[in-house]
């Protein structure tokens, strides 16, 4: 009888002391921090992911694009990525934007690629003197900051058109038009939606504040973007579903550039880089140098492009990044400065 009841006892204390174990696992595993660990990402060969129709296929090298991984960190992977040098702890209002979730902020990233595989393709097909028909034609919703007027009125998609009956024809000339607007203004906004337009009116008001951030007014827009109808004369497609963020601008231009002209423009080698493009062909800053150099030396790359910009203050510039982080964990890597996507085609013409 006593060793029935002992043999009970001790199955109880096991099955406690099991039930702890598993819930701290389970908290240390899932439970989400207000950090986010960031690591090298992947490094995409983009001779598989960009598909050009009619296109020249002389490359013998190829250009890579290279990406950050971001997740939220838990108390198990926050613990671990301390003693990682090659990962980055930082606080999560440093990668999400004031008033925006992970899912709001993955999708807005997701819209921005969308628009920066449109600018690649323009300057592209320019840079090879081939025809391409571009429109701009308003101003792209992406994120609305809740309870503010635009949250009411507008939905990530709609495009802004026009102000005031004044026409807002790029995401710039949406911002000066309602910067000149003051609290209690009413402004008419006239918008496409799902190929129907309308006017919205709507009221500026004072934008909810967020730590760090100073006192605004506004409607309420996140990062608009300007819409395109960009109709090239050749076909061209993107595998790159799952990549968010403007980037990958550079080497996607490379990339499409080098199937619309004869030749190789990588002369036999293996081109990584980043680094955000515009219309105009001007290469921008972008965030996780340190990583994406980590990404392109483990997959072999022998050169990285990098933006050559002018730094915030405080900030180091990219070109800095990279060379330190060359150093540092001795990628043996050639660290490529560019401020323009000529400066790139001039690096790469040197290499014959």
């Amino acid at each position: 009888m006593w060793g029935e009841r002992r043999r009970r006892v001790l199955f109880y204390r096991w099955s406690a002391a099991a039930v702890l174990v598993a819930a701290v696992a389970a908290f240390g595993l899932l439970y989400p921090l207000p950090y986010f660990i960031m690591a090298p990402g992947s490094a995409i060969d983009l001779e598989g992911v960009v598909h050009v129709e009619d296109a020249f296929h002389d490359e013998v090298g190829s250009f890579v694009m290279t990406t950050v991984q971001a997740d939220q960190a838990t108390p198990f992977t926050l613990l671990i990525s301390g003693f990682v040098p090659e990962r980055e702890i930082v606080q999560a209002n440093a990668v999400l934007p004031p008033y925006e979730d992970a899912e709001h902020y993955f999708a807005r990233q997701r819209a921005v690629m969308e628009a920066s595989q449109q600018v690649a393709l323009i300057v592209a097909f320019r840079k090879a003197n081939l025809p391409i028909d571009v429109k701009e034609v308003g101003a792209l919703v992406t994120t609305t900051i809740p309870g503010t007027p635009a949250a009411r009125a507008l939905r990530s998609g709609d495009v802004i058109t026009a102000v005031d009956g004044r026409p807002t024809p790029t995401a710039e000339a949406l911002i000066q038009a309602l910067g000149r607007k003051k609290i209690g203004d009413a402004v008419r906004v006239t918008v496409r939606r799902d190929d129907h337009v309308q006017v919205l009116s709507l009221t500026v008001d004072r934008l909810p504040q967020a730590p760090g951030v100073p006192e605004r007014s506004g409607i309420g827009l996140l990062q608009p973007l300007t819409a395109r109808e960009v109709h090239p004369s050749l076909t061209v497609t993107f595998d790159l579903d799952q990549i968010g963020g403007p980037s990958a601008g550079l080497m996607m231009t490379l990339a499409i550039l080098n199937r619309l002209v004869p030749g190789d423009l990588t002369h036999g080698h293996r081109i990584s880089g980043t680094g955000t493009i515009d219309v105009d062909g001007r290469v921008g800053r972008v965030g996780g140098v340190e990583l994406k150099a980590i990404a392109a030396a483990r997959a072999h790359a022998e050169y990285f492009l990098v933006p050559d910009d002018d730094p915030p203050p405080g900030k180091r510039s990219n070109y800095d990044e990279a060379r330190q982080a060359n150093a540092r964990f001795r990628l043996g890597l050639n660290i490529v400065p560019v401020k323009t996507i000529d400066d790139a085609l001039a690096f790469l013409s040197a290499l014959r």
